[in-house]
């Protein structure tokens, strides 16, 4: 399966912290494809992660996270590419357990949107 996850971030000092660090190497085990979006982030900041992530832009702090999912949507090209898309933010800690046993759940699987 092909999964993309959309990620948006907004720091005030324009930081990647290592939480969110932390976060995109235990996505990048999992997802085929992740777009970080920062709307923040210092260029320096953008580089160190790049080794985690497909790719990496920063936008103008406008529309909340809703535009920066919008963004990483259009920059992904054509969403039936792929079989599942999750969008998240740097508020959202973890995953704290392995992300395979979340997505193994049977019922998951009969769903549109959860």
């Amino acid at each position: 399966m092909k999964q993309l996850c959309v990620f948006a971030h907004y720091d005030p000092q324009g930081r990647i912290g290592k939480c969110v660090e932390l976060s995109l190497q235990r996505y990048s085990r999992f997802y085929s494809s992740i777009l970080f979006v920062s709307t923040s982030a210092t260029d320096v900041e953008l580089a160190r992660i790049k080794p985690l992530v497909t790719g990496a832009w920063t936008r103008p702090n406008e529309g909340y996270d809703f535009m920066s999912w919008k963004f990483g949507l259009e920059k992904a090209g054509a969403l039936s590419a792929f079989d599942e898309i999750t969008l998240t933010n740097d508020s959202v800690l973890g995953p704290i357990t392995p992300l395979a046993n979340l997505y193994a759940k049977p019922h998951l699987s009969r769903l549109d949107v959860w």
